[in-house]
């Protein structure tokens, strides 16, 4: 692949991610790690990133984790964010990259 061919990869990748950001979150979610893949590619000239999903179907992704690539399955995770009038915020969390192995976790 040439870097032309990058380029205008990457270029197209950036349009579809920015048309579908509010229509489509898949296809936008592909196209940016898509994105990323190429940006890769283009600044070291190979392809180290892991790619992963979550393959815990029992429950939502901000409920159960377990990654396609190394196994690791977390289940009820919460993120707190510290409030100064009460003992914090409770956030419900998706990862975007597995802890363990730290693959990209496609949706």
């Amino acid at each position: 692949m040439t870097e032309y061919q990058l380029s205008r990869d990457a270029h197209t990748l950036e349009n579809i991610a920015s048309k579908t950001a509010n229509i489509n979150p898949q296809m936008h979610s592909m196209a940016v790690i898509l994105l990323d893949i190429i940006t890769q590619i283009h600044k070291e000239k190979t392809l180290t990133k892991n790619i992963t999903t979550n393959i815990g179907e029992d429950y939502a992704d901000c409920d159960q984790f377990i990654c396609e690539e190394c196994g690791l399955h977390l289940q009820d995770w919460v993120r707190i964010d510290d409030d100064d009038f009460d003992d914090g915020i409770v956030h419900e969390y998706v990862f975007k990259y597995c802890p363990e192995c730290g693959a990209k976790i496609f949706r």
